[in-house]
């Protein structure tokens, strides 16, 4: 199918900083690129991804984060009954509901998305979570483990998608691990200081390899949220002040930290499928993560990553293992990087989007 000119209309809750976020303007460029005519719907403004969305010469428009669910609703409307796409796409769960809704009153078809397991999403938006995941159409998930979930939950198989992640693999790309420091090791962490992150583990593993290896050993953890001072104060009871775990607020350029990073740890309850994994694979490092969302569909164990058990027992053996091997953790690099040429490219991300496409609108 040629999708050019197909007239599209995403709908955002947010363009801060964040996973959803980086992804929807990959796909908002590969969608420009391809020729389809883009319209955004943001019910916030003035975030990190607003300028560059602008910059593709989408179609933008913001609700300036006014208004309570109804009002929020009629604009939508009255945007989309000017615009007048063939689809409305929305990009956050709880965006479902708008673009579910709405696009009942344009005449077009409705898409929804899952971003993380989808029965924990709709657990945590309450009264409104199963709203979101029916009124939509069609879903969109970006694992497989949302894509059963979905279907057991009642939508037809025809009408939920497994959409992967993408990145700029030139951007994310393997740094120099020769570097004249080598025998020290960073261990990485990116995410919304939230409780379900369990950056309380994290910050514990690096406190128990601190015991085994001294200085040499380093945490960095980045991300901002409501559990921010309790980490921090978690951390200096620990013994480890800034020299051995550092605290960055939100950063613009993950890769220059993946870059200068020896190996990634997630420690999530609940993820779909987490944009730090696939970039961390694409810059060489090792992933250490416990086994959610769509991680064990691509990150094979031992061979290109790694998965524990939710101890951080275990987990301190893994990374023992990895410190004092570094040959196993080169293999490892080299696999991880492989791994992401092969499955989260732009160009796969291309022929995707276009087969959605072409099922959606053959109906």
């Amino acid at each position: 199918m040629n999708i050019k000119g197909l007239k599209i209309c995403f709908i955002a809750g947010t363009l801060g900083v964040g996973g959803a976020e980086r992804q929807l303007y990959i796909i908002l460029s590969t969608l420009k690129k391809l020729g389809a005519s883009i319209s955004l719907i943001s019910l916030t403004n003035g975030e990190y991804w607003e300028q560059p969305i602008k910059d593709l010469g989408i179609d933008y428009n913001t609700l300036k984060g006014r208004g309570n669910k109804a009002t929020r609703l009629l604009k939508i409307i009255t945007l989309l009954i000017k615009i007048k796409p063939a689809i409305v796409q929305s990009q956050h769960f709880y965006t479902n509901l708008y673009a579910g809704i709405a696009s009942k009153f344009c005449g077009a078809i409705s898409i929804g998305s899952s971003r993380s397991e989808l029965r924990v999403e709709i657990m945590l938006n309450g009264f409104f979570g199963p709203v979101c995941y029916k009124v939509p159409k069609y879903i969109i998930a970006n694992s497989q483990k949302s894509v059963k979930q979905a279907i057991v939950l009642g939508k037809k198989a025809s009408r939920v998608f497994y959409l992967t992640n993408a990145l700029d693999l030139q951007k994310f790309s393997p740094g120099n691990k020769a570097k004249s420091d080598k025998d020290n090791i960073t261990l990485l962490a990116i995410g919304s200081l939230i409780s379900l992150k369990r950056f309380d583990i994290f910050i514990d593993l690096v406190a128990r390899l601190r015991l085994i290896y001294g200085e040499r050993i380093k945490g960095q953890l980045i991300g901002n949220g409501v559990l921010g001072e309790q980490l921090r104060q978690l951390a200096i009871n620990a013994g480890m002040q800034q020299d051995a775990f550092e605290f960055v607020s939100n950063t613009h350029a993950p890769e220059t930290y993946m870059r200068d990073a020896d190996f990634l740890i997630i420690c999530s309850e609940y993820e779909g499928t987490p944009n730090v994994a696939i970039e961390a694979m694409a810059s060489g490092l090792p992933v250490i993560s416990t086994k959610v969302g769509n991680l064990p569909y691509f990150i094979k164990d031992g061979e290109n990553g790694f998965f524990y058990d939710h101890s951080v027992e275990q987990l301190t053996e893994i990374l023992t293992d990895l410190i004092n091997n570094k040959e196993k953790a080169a293999v490892v690099s080299a696999n991880a990087r492989k791994t992401a040429e092969e499955l989260f490219s732009t160009e796969a991300l291309e022929k995707n989007l276009v087969l959605i496409y072409e099922q959606i609108t053959r109906y």
